[in-house]
């Protein structure tokens, strides 16, 4: 069977690298000796020593010439000899002292392992090529071999090894690919430690930090007997610090369960407009104390997604402190929403101070604050941009910035859009519950244009839930189709929800009347309850469906 055998790789680079010594050492001594002549020439009284220095001379230069030929077809075999100067020896070579696992296949077939890999994947130096053949098929690799594309994969092994393996295609015409195979293991346990380290250190800062707040509170509240205004104002900046030293020990745990990726993301379908709006609001009082002018927009419809409601207000709320700090009184910071086919944008704007372009690279890195003088009173930790970045990429989007010194800083959050279909699938199934311990009724209405209606009212129905925003609860939700459909799910008590089903009629029948009047056609309005039309909840859409066709 085929094996692992280095000895030969090892053994030429000695003999070679004595020989190349030896011509070394040559050449010193034939320098010494040139300068040992020539200083014995500057010296000489007359011509007849120089003579006589010159034959010396000569002679030194005919032994030397000789053992360089001596050496030269010693070391000429060497450097000719076809396997050593072949790239796969060389490439052998190599990889047998890189850092991280190497497999090259042709066809397939594992013709290379170095000890890396081997030490990997056995815990042993030496391991036979059928045996690698049998661990790539019980890590599940083959299909890695069918593409061309450059893929890479993170697994755990029995053993408890965590394993990151990247799959390279090296030459397709000879179907040539290398496997690398990193060792992740101690990286992933230090990352545990220091996430545990982190978390108790907290956790005992915590306690201790919320006792005295407490006890800041009560004296301030008067329990303790009057406190006289200096008092007064001491305890209220020690309660102010309390809370901020308590909001950074929050950050630090929240950075940490991000970096080892064991932050739960509670997600359910979210109507992403209020939730901005929500945020904005809660922010607003920062604005205001500076004069600032804080603005939220959106285009109609602003689609559902499915989040996390409390961790992406606060990937939210980090940028949007940071655009209020930094922007001069008299300032403005807008909150846009926009959407194409696959995402979502919100698009943070200010017009602070801006940020330069050669610190730019570095804003999200932890820690890290860049220096500008952003107003008395101004303190921070460098974590609430790199934890914004951390949750928006926990979700799926990706986080941005464009920005112009003196000008100011905008910052994207785009995140991906949700199948609506999923959406309705997982809001139903909460409802469900809902429904079920309060005696609420869930109501589903369907808009929808004819099937002979023509594309102008597929493309006016794009406004109707804008028009029906107003009457929603921020639990509420509206849903576009890929089919150019509207969904609208409200849940309530079963009078409240008659009445918000009639407002909501109203408004379409107006909007409809304004936008469809002159059209030979109408959009249809569809409704079902559960509990009433459907028997199951997950049933309501179809039944919607089957109201329709009556």
């Amino acid at each position: 069977m085929d094996s692992l055998d280095n000895s030969t790789n090892k053994s030429v680079p000695d003999q070679s690298s004595t020989a190349v010594g030896e011509l070394i050492g040559q050449l010193e001594d034939f320098e010494t000796s040139q300068l040992e002549m020539l200083q014995c020439l500057q010296d000489l009284p007359n011509c007849r020593q120089a003579d006589q220095t010159l034959d010396q001379l000569l002679e030194k230069l005919d032994t030397t010439s000789a053992k360089l030929d001596s050496l030269r077809q010693r070391l000429d075999p060497k450097f000719n000899d076809p396997a050593l100067s072949s790239n796969d020896t060389v490439e052998t070579t190599i990889f047998d002292y890189v850092s991280d696992g190497v497999i090259i296949l042709e066809a397939g077939k594992p013709t290379y392992v170095n000890k890396k890999a081997a030490l990997i994947l056995t815990d042993s130096e030496g391991i036979e090529l059928a045996e690698i053949t049998k661990i790539i098929s019980e890590l599940g690799l083959t299909e890695m071999l069918e593409t061309e594309q450059t893929e890479q994969i993170e697994l755990k092994r029995p053993s408890g090894k965590y394993l990151n393996i990247q799959h390279h295609t090296i030459d397709s015409s000879q179907k040539k690919s290398v496997f690398i195979i990193e060792d992740r293991t101690e990286k992933i346990a230090g990352k545990k430690a220091k996430s545990d380290f982190i978390a108790a250190i907290s956790h005992e800062l915590r306690t201790p930090v919320t006792c005295i707040r407490n006890a800041v509170s009560n004296i301030l509240a008067g329990v303790t007997g009057k406190v006289n205004p200096k008092t007064r104002t001491y305890l209220e900046k020690v309660r102010s610090d309390c809370h901020r030293f308590s909001n950074l020990v929050s950050d630090l745990l929240d950075v940490s369960k991000l970096e080892t990726g064991v932050m739960p993301l509670n997600r359910e379908p979210v109507r992403l407009a209020s939730l901005i709006r929500q945020t904005t609001e809660r922010m607003r009082h920062l604005a205001d104390e500076k004069n600032i002018n804080l603005e939220f927009t959106t285009c109609p419809p602003c689609s559902s997604i499915y989040a996390d409601p409390q961790r992406l207000p606060q990937s939210l709320s980090n940028i949007l402190d940071n655009a209020i700090k930094f922007t001069p009184a008299e300032g403005r910071v807008t909150v846009e929403v926009s959407e194409t086919t696959d995402n979502l944008t919100i698009a943070i704007k200010d017009t602070g101070i801006g940020i330069p372009k050669s610190l730019q690279p570095r804003i999200f890195e932890k820690f890290y604050q860049i220096g500008r003088q952003a107003g008395a009173g101004y303190k921070g930790a460098g974590l609430g941009l790199p934890l914004s970045k951390g949750i928006v990429e926990a979700h799926g989007g990706a986080i941005s910035l464009e920005s112009t010194e003196k000008q100011g800083s905008t910052f994207f959050l785009t995140m991906p859009r949700t199948d609506p279909a999923q959406l309705l699938k997982k809001r139903l199934s909460q409802l469900e519950e809902q429904v079920t311990h309060t005696g609420e009724t869930a109501t589903l209405m369907l808009v929808t244009a004819p099937d002979e209606a023509n594309e102008q009212i597929t493309e006016r129905m794009i406004d109707l839930p804008g028009a029906v925003d107003a009457v929603l609860s921020e639990e509420d939700h509206i849903l576009e189709t890929s089919k150019g459909e509207v969904l609208i799910l409200f849940c309530d008590k079963r009078s409240a929800a008659r009445k918000k089903h009639d407002k909501i009629r109203k408004i379409l029948h107006e909007q409809m009347n304004n936008s469809f009047g002159a059209l030979p056609h109408m959009p249809m309005v569809g409704v079902g309850r559960y509990p009433g039309n459907a028997t199951r909840i997950d049933k309501l859409e179809e039944a919607v469906r089957e109201n329709l066709k009556e």
